[in-house]
């Protein structure tokens, strides 16, 4: 490898570290340009090799699509979640007595047992009394920086699609320039490392949207059979929270339940429950099958490699 293509490769690896951080909607069109790569290929045999025309074609529909669906989704969620966050204020406004009262009788059933403990109680309910109102003021303040970066966000938006179209037009000639760093003869190994590459990420990412798809759909259902309130708002921060492997759809559901026995709503209560149990037991089992059949690995081999590489990695190793 000569000077100059060590060099470059430098600057290669300094670009991606750039994209990583201050170039995310570089990333981000990228990603959705090698996303619809395989579309844009059958496309362009049926505009008689006019790439440029396919690219456009595509770019513009995945965009329509994607903002028609946000639109309707973002309105509807984004209103739940500020009639979530007035609703438990209000709740806690109105009913703080009512916990302060319930803390009391805890301790007067538990006193006898040791006042350490008593004590210990009384802080932890109060403690979580207003980790719960700093929430909700934390969800507001939330609200209101990303209302003040709509500006930033409008431009990042339109960077991300200009780029978009860019990206997916030159995608073979940037290609072509990776290639052109290595040496002639190793340019078919190359190849069937990107594609490998290209099939094991994608797979992945794919395999968490239809799994995250799976999870909305039926928080979204069992929410409107128990009649929760603003079934959309907290069936969409179940799915976001379950994305991530430390949380999961326990650390939603299992406070929301014991926030129905608190307040003797115990059908509620019971119901959330018993959905947790159902989407834990679906996403186990849908889980190796969908991640296996997306990456290219049998059922078996992806919970093992997933067992593994957590015991071995940490949560890292899930990914």
């Amino acid at each position: 490898m000569t000077l100059f293509t060590m060099i470059y490769l430098a600057i290669v690896v300094l670009a991606l570290y750039m994209l990583f951080t201050v170039g995310f909607p570089f990333l981000m069109a990228l990603l959705i340009a090698l996303l619809i790569e395989p579309i844009v290929l059958v496309m362009t045999k049926v505009f008689f090799g006019k790439r440029a025309i396919a690219s456009l074609l595509l770019c513009t529909l995945f965009l329509v699509l994607i903002s028609g669906l946000g639109v309707i989704l973002g309105v509807k969620g984004v209103k739940e979640i500020i009639s979530l966050s007035g609703t438990i204020v209000d709740y806690i406004r109105d009913h703080y007595q009512e916990l302060t009262d319930l803390t009391w009788t805890a301790q007067s059933i538990i006193g006898p047992i040791t006042e350490n403990l008593n004590l210990e109680l009384n802080d932890f309910v109060k403690g979580g009394i207003d980790s719960l109102q700093g929430l909700v003021v934390g969800v507001s303040e939330t609200l209101i920086s990303m209302i003040q970066g709509v500006p930033n966000f409008i431009l990042d938006m339109l960077i991300f699609v200009i780029a978009l179209y860019l990206i997916s037009i030159t995608l073979p000639s940037i290609k072509k320039k990776i290639l052109n760093l290595f040496d002639a003869g190793s340019h078919h190994k190359i190849e069937l490392v990107m594609t490998k590459l290209y099939r094991a990420v994608f797979g992945f990412i794919r395999a968490q949207l239809i799994i995250s798809f799976f999870i909305y759909v039926l928080c979204l259902i069992g929410f409107l059979v128990l009649d929760l309130k603003f079934p959309f708002a907290t069936a969409g921060i179940v799915t976001a929270v379950d994305v991530l492997p430390i949380f999961g759809t326990g650390s939603v559901m299992v406070p929301l339940a014991i926030f129905y026995f608190v307040t003797k709503d115990f059908t509620m209560g019971f119901g959330l429950l018993i959905l947790y149990g159902i989407l834990f037991a679906f996403r186990r089992i849908i889980e190796p099958k969908i991640l296996g059949d997306s990456v290219g690995m049998g059922a078996l081999s992806a919970l093992g490699s997933m067992y593994v590489c957590f015991k071995l990695v940490g949560v890292v190793g899930l990914f």
